[in-house]
């Protein structure tokens, strides 16, 4: 099936995908790996976006460092991979994902998205996984968490902590409250904080004109 997908998807780049798998997971054991040499693939150059057929990519230490013809030599004890025309594209990044569990993690990083920005979970659990990558306990995307929403209604996030669990059935709607939620969210290592002013829009029983927080 990729194969057939790769010959009707030739003019574009939709399939440079494929050399996430090759290059291997985003851990912080990248740099252990040896170099890796990608023969035989085409991409885009820009500013012009002029194609280059058929070159070789040398990766080493998890970075690009050098683009060449396909017979360019690679470095003794490289690692290589025929990708036989596939398309490289550079790593994708999700602005808005709720990533919470290890199989979201791993799916991000397979569909060419190497970066995350989270927009709130149940807990910290977005916390708790881009460790794990930092780690290389597991594969997956560099991860930018940002631990619970501070909305009014936090719902099940308030079981991350058992400094929360009053807000099962409270809202977080005083100063100090709010204070307290992006201090915990600090606290666990968040990398930023979601928040809002208004509703949300796009569901039947709110008003993103209705305002939340002054």
């Amino acid at each position: 099936m990729a194969h057939a997908l790769h010959r009707s998807w030739r003019p574009f780049l939709a399939f440079g995908l494929l050399v996430l798998s090759a290059v291997g997971p985003v851990t912080a054991q990248a740099t252990d790996a040896p170099p890796l040499m990608l023969r035989n693939v085409h991409m885009l150059e820009g500013p012009t976006l002029s194609p280059r057929l058929d070159v070789s990519i040398l990766v080493e230490e998890g970075r690009i460092r050098a683009i060449g013809p396909a017979d360019m030599d690679g470095p003794a004890g490289a690692r290589e991979i025929d990708l036989e025309g596939y398309w490289v594209v550079p790593g994708l990044i999700d602005a808005h994902s709720h990533l919470a569990s290890l199989d979201a993690a791993r799916r991000a990083l397979e569909s060419g998205v190497t970066t995350v920005r989270t927009a709130g979970v149940s807990g910290f659990v977005d916390v708790a996984i881009r460790d794990a990558v930092r780690s290389g306990a597991l594969p997956g995307p560099d991860i930018l968490a940002a631990g619970i929403y501070v909305t009014p209604r936090i719902g099940d996030a308030a079981l991350g902590d058992p400094r929360l669990h009053r807000f099962l059935s409270d809202d977080v709607d005083t100063e100090e409250e709010l204070r307290a939620l992006v201090a915990l969210n600090a606290e666990y290592g968040a990398d930023w904080i979601k928040t809002r002013g208004t509703e949300r829009a796009g569901l039947p029983e709110t008003d993103p004109r209705e305002q939340v927080y002054t």
